[in-house]
């Protein structure tokens, strides 16, 4: 029989249909690379059969040795690899989109062995891990836990923080142990995507080890505020807290509660959403409390968050206090207002509403405009489209000339959206209109699409 490296094209599929590993690890060594991969495909379904039944040690070692001589075909691995997220500058031929595909799905159905091969060459620590490489391990799923877990595992080693995150979407409960030890982690980053992990994988065991870390943190972050140690705008530890506190909520354990609700005082807005957003996860009666207290935080993002929580655990705000926040002199207070307004709909809401759409305050302006429209959309055009022609509306939003003064973000017209407010034309022009109600000259521009006036001062 003349050698394999040759001329001689063995049928792979009979030898699969046969059982012949040994003939398939033969065909690895062939000078056809298409043949190689039929035998690397083949020999990966010959022991997923083995390992479905493991009834005696013939699968056991059936097993090893299939994978033995995948490990030892690293040179294909290696090519697999460059077809699906190799560096193509310097190739003469570069690989389509069928062989990437297929090159994918051998590297998947490879396991353990392509997995192994994966980390030890692209979590070297020199570059960011490629997005392809990452959703190859988390398709591979259980095969890729042991290489994951050694790599994150190894502290002289690089790349744990990505072995986290695949672990975490992967959702083995074997990373649990080894993910708890990295959460006394050096790294910040690796801190993070542990706790994150162990969030996603929502295993009881973590629940300690998080409230700790999340205690830890946040202590230190509030010395460190009180000595001055850092600038206030400095934190590398924020996405340690913000993790945390999100993997605790998703856990869903009643332990965590009053943690939760001392972390709501953290200085990071971001920290605070998440804490508030697993608050209302948890359901928990002690927090709606604090939660109510958390509508009126400085950050749009927090306020919001603290309406879901409240609304997912069946609580709804009075009106009364909220439209008397709307007359407060402080913006913010009266934005939040205007938020948690839109956010319940209630039709009474409309008229204290509208009140506002004159505020001073070009931020909270806005926010009422998108909120009348939320509750009565036609309602809301007719009462903005009277005050911005009688000069009611936005006379406090632009002072000066409009064309140097306005940010882009304020020309768009409010009646019907278009972006650019006027033509060309006009803004080498002043545009006058005397009011007799205001007794004064209006300074306007005029909405080439609609004729809206938007008056600058």
């Amino acid at each position: 029989m003349p050698d394999l490296k040759g001329f001689f094209k063995p049928n792979v599929l009979r030898l699969e249909q046969k059982g012949d590993i040994s003939g398939l690890i033969k065909a690895l060594a062939h000078s056809d690379e298409n043949i190689r991969y039929e035998a690397i495909g083949a020999l990966c379904r010959l022991r997923d059969a083995h390992s479905s039944t493991l009834k005696s040690n013939e699968d056991d070692n059936a097993k090893k040795i299939i994978n033995e001589a995948l490990v030892s075909d690293i040179q294909d691995i290696e090519h697999l690899m460059w077809l699906v997220g190799g560096d193509y500058t310097y190739s003469k031929t570069k690989p389509d989109e069928n062989e990437k595909n297929k090159a994918f799905a051998l590297l998947v159905m490879i396991g353990t062995p392509a997995a192994t091969t994966i980390i030890g060459k692209k979590f070297d620590g020199k570059k960011p891990v490629d997005y392809i490489f990452k959703q190859i391990l988390k398709k591979m799923g259980s095969s890729a836990v042991e290489p994951l877990i050694a790599r994150l595992s190894d502290e002289k080693a690089h790349g744990q923080s990505y072995c986290a995150e695949i672990l975490g979407d992967i959702g083995d409960v074997r990373a649990v142990e080894p993910l708890i030890k990295t959460l006394k982690g050096w790294s910040s980053s690796e801190v993070a995507e542990a706790a994150k992990a162990l969030g996603k994988i929502k295993d009881a065991r973590a629940v300690e080890p998080l409230l700790e870390e999340l205690d830890s943190a946040y202590n230190n972050r509030v010395r460190e505020i009180a000595e001055k140690k850092y600038p206030s705008s400095y934190d590398q530890y924020s996405n340690c807290r913000e993790n945390a506190a999100e993997a605790l909520g998703q856990i869903n354990d009643a332990r965590a509660v009053e943690l939760l609700i001392k972390v709501l005082g953290d200085d990071i807005a971001q920290v605070r959403q998440k804490t508030v957003q697993a608050l209302g996860k948890l359901k928990d009666a002690r927090a709606l409390a604090p939660l109510e207290k958390m509508r009126n935080d400085k950050d749009s993002s927090v306020r919001a968050a603290a309406d879901e929580a409240l609304n997912s655990m069946g609580y709804k705000p009075a009106l009364e206090p909220l439209i008397r926040d709307l007359s407060s002199g402080d913006w913010n207070v009266r934005l939040a207002a205007v938020e948690a307004l839109e956010r319940t709909q209630e039709a009474s809401a409309f008229e204290p509403l509208a009140r506002l759409l004159a505020d001073n305050d070009i931020q909270v302006c806005k926010a009422v405009v998108k909120a009348v429209k939320t509750i009565n959309k036609e309602k809301a055009e007719e009462v903005i489209d009277n005050l911005c022609r009688t000069g009611h509306i936005f006379g406090t939003w632009i002072h000066g000339d409009y064309r140097e003064m306005a940010p882009p973000s304020h020309r768009e017209c409010v009646r019907c959206g278009y972006q650019e407010i006027c033509s060309d034309h006009r803004w080498g022009s002043e545009v006058r209109d005397y009011n007799e109600e205001t007794d004064r000259t209006l300074f306007f521009n005029e909405c080439v699409i609609c004729g809206a006036r938007i008056y600058t001062h």
